[in-house]
């Protein structure tokens, strides 16, 4: 019995050994980049330069962000987007309180004559 449970353990520290082995050889999967040369680098430099250049052609017109603004008109656009909103809630809500009940009153006993 106790030569099988020797026997497993060396099988299960052989079968976790393994993974760890492959791990320590250096190699990657990933080949490394060459370095590049000049001509890559001035290419790659001409198009960035390319790039922002035509980014700044670009104007910077502000959208409208609403749009519903074909269906309503430009003469109600322009007034919903200069009029302040509503502010739905007030300033100093008063806090919440549960209802009082209402006051029970007892019927006084009929008084006595003595």
């Amino acid at each position: 019995m106790k030569t099988f449970r020797m026997a497993m353990m060396v099988i299960i520290a052989a079968l976790l050994a393994g993974p760890a082995a492959a791990q320590s050889l250096g190699t990657s999967i990933i080949p490394e980049a060459p370095a590049k040369t000049p001509d890559q680098i001035e290419r790659e430099q001409a198009i960035e330069r390319d790039y922002k250049e035509s980014l700044k052609k670009i104007p910077n017109g502000k959208a409208s962000s609403d749009p519903w603004s074909t269906v309503r008109g430009s003469d109600s656009a322009k007034s919903a987007a200069t009029k302040p909103a509503a502010n739905p809630l007030p300033a100093h809500p008063k806090a919440h309180t549960a209802p009082k009940a209402p006051k029970t009153t007892q019927a006084k006993p009929p008084a006595t004559a003595q």
